[in-house]
Parts: structure tokens; C-alpha cells; sequence
């Protein structure tokens, strides 16, 4: 057998030599570019920047969503709607747009008309759920006719706007609005891939509602900006005036488009995510609180004010997360729930029902998204707090005197 091969200390210096040489030409690298970056926004288009900013994936979900290749089209107030008569994956929607399960017939009223607005966790999963296993479907019986009009993607803002289309349109007895802590983050947000570039599902443009002097104010960028996606200054110009995400842009002009710059950025991203999950592990994950609270406030506020104009009853459905219901994260949850009390509003906190569920079926598909089973434990509770309404068809006449909004589609 041959002798090992010894290294001798005058190779190790030399190594070390290499090492620190290479370190301090990266180090030399790190600097310029850290002078050079703030600059260069001001010399290239930032149109050429958004091209990078944005996956080709974004693109072509862009595209697409103009073609009707998905269950969702364009609206000029709430940036998208669901598709009437789409049919996509395990999603079908009837010729109001409504994810139903039996026909709804608008001259046909049985005891109560529920409406359900909310995002894709009331709309149920594209992915996993059938149209006959979404939670409107499970509370559907002789007395109870549903209109599933959630919508994958709204924030409470866009909520609140189809809960005004669904009172005008369709006079429903009760609202039954789903609503999450996640739901308020984008309320200050127009285009969604500001909130995050992993937003490849929902690479739109959506309105808003800002806060001036107290009130209101509805925001609604055009949906044409985006037809000329990623070269399109237009869309840049508006988001820089009125989204409140688009420093999040910014950082990316100067952290994120040179070579040495956006290694370290991804370094620091991969470190970051891993240490989140060892906190969580650990139960040491920092608390988040609700975001954007002040709108939070205000948007649930208004749409209680809608309801009891209209004389119409609404339930709210605090609905958890996987990691809320694990209790990684609660203080954003507590906090909704606070505003929900705040303002008075009936609210049914499903949190505790899917603690004390002893079943052996899972209760998420993923991180958001119930199952049947968990569907399923939400429509009974929601039955019992119907069934405790005070009866409705006594109160039909005076509701359709009191509505005087029109027909939107």
C-alpha cells in the first residue's frame, strides 16, 4: 500500500493565501456594488428591473387570466370575479358565477337565502375539494338554499365589494362572510406580487380602500395595465403613487439585481426561513400581529352597516390556520376576534370546534385549504346559529322596500 499523502504547512498557507484572497476580491465585489446599486435605478428602466422582479411563471398566470384559462375574470371594481359557467379542475361555477352544488333559482326562495363570500377557504379547493363538499354545499337542506360566491384571492376589502354585489343582486336572508387574519395584509396593497414574488397564483391587480380623514376611499387601478406585463411604465407609475408595497420593489432595484448583492439576499432568505422553522419547533416563533388594523376596522365596520341597512343578518366565520390551530401563531387571530366583538358582530370562532374535534380525518390539505371533514364541522355549527335566527320571511317585504341597489350583472 502507497504512503499517505502528507500536506506539508507551506501548502496549508498557501491555501489560506487562496482562501483570503478570494475573500477579499468578493468583499472588493460587495462594496462596489453596494455604491453602484443605489444608482442604478436612476440610469435603467425600471421596466427592465420588473422583468427580472417578476418569474416567467407570473407572465404567462397574466396571460392567461385574460384568456379565461382559469375560473376567475376580470372586474372592473374588485380586479376579479368568478367566472360564470367555469369549469376548472374540480371547480364548477353556475351562470351567477356561484360554486353551487344543486341549481339556484333566483324566483324559488326557500326559508333562508345564504349568500357566503369570502376567499378560496369558503370557496373551497381548487385542488382537493368537489363543489358537493365545500362548506355552503354541507349546510344546503330543505329550509337553507346557498350561493357559494367566494372568491380565491379576495381580501377583505374585495369581500366587502361582493357582499355589496350579493345584497343588490341575489337579497339573501344572511351573509355568511369568511374571514382569516392573512386576509388584512394586502389591504394596503394593489398588485399582488409586491406582497410577495412567490405570488404566482394570483399575479393581479386588485382595488383597495384607503383611509382619508376617517372615511373611505375606494382606489381601483384599470386591469389594462396589465395586458402589456412586465413593459408596461404605466402600471410602474400607478403602483409607485398608490401602493404602499412598492418599496418592497425598491429593495429589490438595490439588493437583489446585482450578482454579489442577491447571493447574499438569497443566503439571508434560505438562513432566515430555516431559523423560523427551528423557532417554531422550538415555540419560539415571534408573535405577528394583524396587519393593516386601522382598515381592518373600518371595512368590517361598513359591512355591518351594509347588512343592517338592507336588513339582512350576517355571520362571520373566524376561520383558522394549520399553524394557528397548532398554536405557533394566535395574537393576530385574537386580535380579529377582538374587532369582531369591538363591532358587534355575530361570529362563530371555528378555532375551538377544530380543537375539540376528535375524529381521525385530517382536518387541512394544506397550510390553508379544510377538508370535507372540516367543512362538514363549520356547516353544523353554522346550521345551529341559522336556526337561532329570528325568521326572516316576515322581515322579506321590508328588506325589498329598504333595497334600492341595482342589478350589478
Amino acid at each position: 500500500m502507497g504512503k499517505e499523502k502528507k500536506i506539508s504547512w507551506r501548502q496549508m498557507y498557501d491555501y489560506f493565501r487562496h482562501i483570503r484572497r478570494f475573500l477579499l476580491i468578493c468583499g472588493l465585489l460587495v462594496f462596489l456594488e453596494m455604491l453602484v446599486a443605489p444608482v442604478l435605478p436612476s440610469v435603467i428602466p425600471e421596466t427592465w428591473y420588473f422583468r427580472n422582479y417578476l418569474s416567467l411563471k407570473e407572465i404567462r398566470q397574466t396571460h392567461d387570466f385574460f384568456n379565461d384559462y382559469f375560473d376567475i375574470e376580470p372586474d372592473e371594481h374588485r380586479g376579479w370575479r368568478n367566472r360564470a359557467n367555469a369549469a376548472y379542475l374540480k371547480v364548477r361555477h353556475d351562470r351567477f358565477g356561484s360554486r353551487s352544488n344543486t341549481e339556484f333559482v333566483p324566483g324559488q326562495r326557500k326559508k333562508w337565502r345564504v349568500a357566503f363570500v369570502g376567499d378560496s377557504r369558503i370557496h373551497g379547493s381548487s385542488f382537493y375539494i368537489e363543489n358537493n363538499q365545500t362548506i355552503s354545499a354541507c349546510l344546503e337542506n330543505k329550509e337553507i338554499e346557498t350561493l357559494n360566491l367566494a372568491t380565491s384571492g379576495y381580501t377583505l376589502d374585495q369581500v366587502y365589494l361582493a357582499t355589496e354585489e350579493a345584497i343588490g343582486r341575489f337579497q339573501p336572508d344572511v351573509v355568511v362572510m369568511g374571514i382569516s387574519p392573512d386576509m388584512s395584509r394586502s389591504l394596503d396593497s394593489h398588485y399582488l406580487p409586491l406582497m410577495s414574488r412567490e405570488q404566482i397564483s394570483m399575479p393581479l391587480l386588485k382595488s383597495r380602500f384607503v383611509l382619508d380623514n376617517g372615511q373611505l376611499q375606494l382606489q381601483i387601478p384599470p386591469n389594462e395595465m396589465l395586458h402589456d406585463l412586465p413593459d408596461n411604465p404605466e402600471l410602474l407609475n400607478y403602483l409607485k403613487k398608490h401602493d404602499a408595497r412598492y418599496e418592497e420593489f425598491k429593495k429589490f432595484q438595490i439588493w437583489e439585481s446585482t450578482p454579489m448583492l442577491a447571493f447574499l439576499s438569497i443566503l439571508k432568505t434560505k438562513f432566515e426561513s430555516k431559523a423560523n422553522v427551528m423557532a417554531k419547533q422550538l415555540g419560539l416563533s415571534r408573535q405577528q400581529p394583524l396587519e393593516n388594523l386601522p382598515l381592518v376596522r373600518e371595512l368590517i365596520k361598513k359591512t355591518r352597516q351594509l347588512v343592517m341597512k338592507n336588513k339582512i343578518e350576517l355571520v362571520c366565520l373566524l376561520i383558522p390556520t394549520a399553524e394557528e390551530l397548532s398554536g405557533n401563531q394566535y395574537l393576530a387571530y385574537n386580535e380579529l376576534a377582538s374587532v369582531l366583538k369591538s363591532q358587534s358582530v355575530n361570529f362563530i370562532d371555528v378555532l375551538p370546534l377544530f380543537k375539540n374535534y376528535s375524529g381521525t380525518e385530517r382536518l387541512f390539505h394544506d397550510t390553508y385549504h379544510g377538508t370535507y371533514a372540516a367543512h362538514q364541522i363549520i356547516a353544523k355549527a353554522l346550521d345551529q346559529v341559522i336556526s337561532d335566527l329570528p325568521d326572516q320571511n316576515s322581515m322579506m317585504m321590508v328588506r325589498q322596500k329598504c333595497s334600492s341597489s341595482p342589478v350589478m350583472r
